[in-house]
């Protein structure tokens, strides 16, 4: 039977998740008629009950077949997400993190406009927050589900500068020679742009198919500056990539200055006082050539917004 979707799910530490994000998707696998569904769950080390639960899991709707466990020793999630590209069989490639969940209709969907579009590369869809309860959506602004070429499709996403892995699937082929950083920080920020520019034909759905579940103790609340250097580290390559595509100088812009937006705002939640400006000046070297005066300005008054958020935050935290 041909696989049409692999779906990855690293595991690590999510004892407390991983049951409601698998009880999520392996009923939907279960009762499809066709095995053209394969889930790879990489054990990335996990030192918790984790992978109890998705053994029982597993043999609770008599999954054997279809899902594939693949133990190793602690890397990380980029090294977790590459070693399930690696071994995935399926046309297409699709991520769940183990403390979110998806919707009941996710694999319809995703199968369902992956037979419908002849030759898709990427398949984009919407997600809520959430922490205990969904509390807010992120949604591309589409009335219907819409094609886009590929300047069309990118020039919407740089606009939107959501770069999360789970919220897209990838025609497998995009991966032949792109893998996530290994050892890095902000993964996502770092290769969904190269795997988006490669690509020529995508959908966005109007459709809401992941509940995110932010973690307020994550590493995007917690930040260090030596991880906020990791998001800058592959500008050079996105830029290098849309030249090749042929995108224009306002949209290389755009992208950069997006980019640079998240490291300062990654800088400001790791606040050390002044000494963040030297810190951000000395690690734009290659951003100011790609952004005019005026984005250059913004981006530093971003910062100081940035940074009267988060103290503002921390204050209402300890009120609280």
């Amino acid at each position: 039977m041909r696989v049409i979707l692999t779906l990855i799910i690293p595991v690590y530490n999510v004892e407390a998740y991983i049951e409601e994000c698998l009880e999520s998707l392996f009923p939907q696998i279960a009762n499809s008629k066709n095995n053209d569904v394969e889930v790879i769950i990489v054990n990335d080390g996990t030192p918790d009950k984790s992978m109890d639960i998705v053994i029982h899991a597993i043999k609770k709707y008599s999954l054997e077949r279809q899902v594939r466990v693949v133990n190793q020793c602690n890397q990380g999630l980029s090294a977790a997400r590459n070693t399930g590209i690696r071994l995935a069989t399926g046309d297409y490639i699709g991520f769940i993190d183990s403390d979110d969940y998806v919707s009941e209709n996710y694999i319809r969907e995703i199968k369902s406009n992956i037979l419908k579009y002849y030759q898709l590369d990427i398949l984009k869809f919407n997600f809520h927050f959430f922490r205990n309860k969904v509390s807010r959506s992120r949604r591309t602004n589409l009335i219907n589900t819409v094609r886009y070429s590929g300047t069309e499709y990118i020039k919407n996403d740089i606009k939107e500068n959501s770069w999360y892995a789970w919220r897209r699937i990838y025609a497998s082929h995009l991966f032949d020679d792109i893998l996530f950083d290994v050892g890095k920080k902000y993964e996502d920020v770092l290769t969904v742009p190269l795997l988006t520019f490669k690509s020529s034909n995508c959908v966005a759905l109007n459709s809401t198919l992941v509940f995110y579940r932010s973690n307020p103790y994550g590493i995007t609340k917690n930040s260090e500056l030596e991880h906020a250097i990791d998001i800058l580290s592959r500008v050079n390559d996105h830029v290098e990539i849309m030249k090749r595509r042929g995108y224009n100088k306002q949209l290389i812009s755009l992208h950069v200055y997006n980019i640079a937006k998240t490291f300062v705002n990654t800088v400001a939640t790791a606040w050390k006082g002044k000494f963040d400006i030297f810190f951000i000046h000395s690690n734009f070297t290659t951003i100011y050539p790609h952004l005019n005066v005026f984005r250059t300005v913004y981006v530093y008054v971003y910062y100081f917004k940035a940074v009267l958020k988060y103290l503002l935050s921390q204050v209402k935290r300890k009120i609280l």
